[in-house]
């Protein structure tokens, strides 16, 4: 019985200890997206990504994403060329020639 009871306890105190989170897609037109690098200003978010077909040979582009302070996407651009890979992994661009 008491097994039950600090079980429950247990249970109920971690209700009230728990966060409030929530997840969030979003859908820029593309089946795959990967946002690598943010930049916070004191107006909105500026956001930097890969985008990536799901037709072979599964080109990669960039996607560069403006948010407002809400979260709300205010612009997005995408650069993405059917001959060339565009990435933005790291703080510079880069590609690779097929």
């Amino acid at each position: 019985m008491r097994s039950t009871i600090l079980f429950f306890l247990v249970l109920n105190a971690s209700v009230l200890w728990a966060q409030n989170s929530f997840s969030y897609r979003f859908h820029f037109g593309f089946p795959a997206a990967e946002l690598t690098s943010i930049v916070a200003t004191d107006s909105c978010y500026y956001v930097t990504g890969i985008i990536a077909d799901s037709i072979p040979p599964f080109n990669t582009g960039n996607i560069f994403v403006k948010f407002s302070l809400d979260g709300q996407v205010k612009l997005a651009k995408t650069l993405k060329d059917t001959l060339k890979t565009y990435e933005t992994w790291r703080k510079f661009s880069y590609y690779r020639s097929k």
